[in-house]
């Protein structure tokens, strides 16, 4: 299930009122509303502020404390992300209570100020594609497919045309590196809880390692330098900050103690 507009559903007032009545704080009236005008954009929680899920987490808790309530009734486990509720159960009759289950749900969001988003409540069975937030999960957290596939094809364009597109937009190496990087994260998490030697490598691994080898040696703005040992680029970059004047085409001086290196230190943990 999905709660709609839950950012916008936290505003002002609500986070004010939370950091003056809530028992662990029990902030004066002003230092409340310091801490609202703080974390509030245009009157309610900005989506994407780092300080956002923290506060929601907060002032959900106890809302969360009463759906739990309603899934241990119908031996159901919860857990959510953001605006993000799963249920998931192997109850065999659960189906038979699940129209009154999503109501109780429903009821006690609404109770809470929040409001159901109807378009987005999907229920998956055992052979069907589970997702959560937008990750596979039926017999192992996994990025999707297609999701994986776009990603390749991203790759392929750019190595055979120097450029890619997202939403028809095109896009930057960083942004395909981020997206290579969320692949390869669960790719390794994968690789750790079925044993899977390291030497092993994935399609997916290899393809990662493809768009580096790309990125550091062939669609590189700055000359790499590949050193033997992990601690010798600490040493070259040492020498080159005491000798930044002898060798301005490779390092620059920007402020005291901050300097712009014009090459590039490869990380050979990668």
């Amino acid at each position: 299930m999905d709660i709609k507009d839950f950012f916008d559903s936290i505003h002002y007032g609500r986070v004010r009122g939370f950091f003056m009545k809530n028992k662990d704080f029990l902030f004066p009236n002003d230092i409340a509303s310091m801490v609202a005008h703080l974390v509030c954009y245009h009157g309610h929680l900005p989506q994407g502020a780092p300080s956002s899920p923290v506060i929601t987490n907060l002032i959900t808790r106890i809302l969360d404390f009463r759906i739990l309530k309603i899934t241990n009734k119908y031996k159901v486990t919860y857990t959510r992300y953001a605006d993000d509720l799963t249920f998931s159960t192997n109850d065999k009759h659960f189906l038979e209570d699940s129209n009154k289950f999503i109501n109780s749900i429903s009821d006690e969001l609404n109770k809470s100020g929040f409001t159901v988003n109807t378009s987005k409540t999907r229920l998956r069975f055992h052979g069907s594609r589970q997702e959560v937030t937008g990750l596979v999960v039926n017999q192992k957290v996994n990025t999707p497919r297609e999701f994986y596939k776009l990603t390749r094809a991203m790759a392929y364009s750019l190595y055979k045309n120097n450029e890619f597109f997202i939403d028809d937009k095109v896009s930057s190496v960083r942004q395909l590196e981020g997206r290579f990087s969320f692949i390869n994260q669960i790719s390794q998490k994968n690789n750790k809880i079925h044993n899977n030697p390291s030497h092993i490598k994935t399609t997916r691994e290899e393809e990662y390692r493809k768009f580096l080898i790309y990125k550091y040696f062939f669609g590189n703005d700055l000359p790499t330098i590949i050193t033997e040992g992990k601690t010798d680029s600490h040493y070259l970059k040492a020498a080159l900050k005491n000798l930044y004047k002898e060798y301005p085409t490779l390092i620059e001086k920007v402020s005291d103690n901050k300097f712009n290196f014009k090459i590039h230190f490869f990380n050979t943990r990668i």
